[in-house]
C-alpha cells in the first residue's frame, strides 16, 4: 500500500540514496519538526549516528 512519497523532500540529514527506509507518521509537517527539535529527540539522536548512516526526511503525504 503507497502511503507517502516526493520529489522534493526536506532532507534534514545525509542524502538521498538509501537502502532502507523508516517512516513515523505526524498529523503535519510542523508536529513532524517539533518532534526532530524537540529535547526528548536531541537527547538520543547520537544513537543514530553511532549505529548508522542516517538519512531523515520530512515531508506531505497523501493523506487518506
Amino acid at each position: 500500500m503507497f502511503l507517502a512519497g516526493s520529489d522534493a523532500p526536506l532532507v534534514k540529514e545525509g542524502d538521498r540514496n538509501v537502502k532502507r527506509v523508516v517512516l513515523l507518521e505526524f498529523e503535519s509537517l510542523q508536529p513532524a519538526e517539533e518532534f526532530y527539535q524537540s529535547e526528548r529527540y536531541q537527547a538520543i539522536i547520537g544513537f543514530r549516528f553511532d549505529s548508522a548512516r542516517p538519512h531523515l526526511y520530512i515531508f506531505e503525504g497523501s493523506g487518506s
